[in-house]
């Protein structure tokens, strides 16, 4: 069975933008860089992988690929959807994370209120969306023990055609 996050994968173009930002602005540490040209698929293509650590041990694995075209969003998908959230143990954390954030003249969103969750939201240089969040409290027993009902409620919903698109 699972137990935790090793890494997340993503794709960069600059992997010393990437090392800078994620170090300079959000804390990670530089812990490998690994240059090569197998991948796992066999694949034979040059590619550097820089690794950014997090205190609990968890990585961010930013992959150059220079012989790729550039990684694109996907145009069906909402912006907002793919977000990567990372925890801060302090609600102050959240406000020293924005202003290092914004003094790299990006763009933050929050914080936002979400009963016992507070969050900001912002994009790193490669288009990643970010979040930044802090809990006031554990996850209720009570919001674990109605998951099942309201992803029923959701189906059903849905299988009713609430939401149909209007293509």
């Amino acid at each position: 069975m699972l137990k935790s996050i090793d890494h997340i994968g993503n794709r960069c173009n600059d992997p010393r933008k990437a090392v800078e930002f994620y170090t300079e602005v959000l804390g990670a540490k530089f812990v490998r860089a690994v240059s090569g040209t197998k991948i796992s698929s066999g694949e034979d293509t040059p590619h550097l992988n820089v690794f950014l650590q997090l205190p609990d041990g968890s990585q961010f694995d930013f992959m150059d690929a220079p012989l790729f075209k550039p990684a694109q969003a996907d145009p069906n998908t909402p912006p907002w959807v793919r977000h990567i959230a990372m925890r801060v143990d302090k609600r102050e954390d959240l406000f020293e994370m924005k202003r290092r954030v914004e003094a790299r003249g990006v763009a933050v969103d929050g914080p936002v209120e979400r009963g016992r969750n507070t969050g900001i939201y912002f994009y790193d240089p490669f288009g990643n969306r970010l979040e930044a969040t802090w809990s006031s409290a554990p996850l209720p027993t009570e919001e674990t023990a109605r998951a099942w009902d309201i992803l029923e409620q959701w189906e059903k919903r849905k299988a009713a055609g609430e939401f149909a698109r209007e293509d």
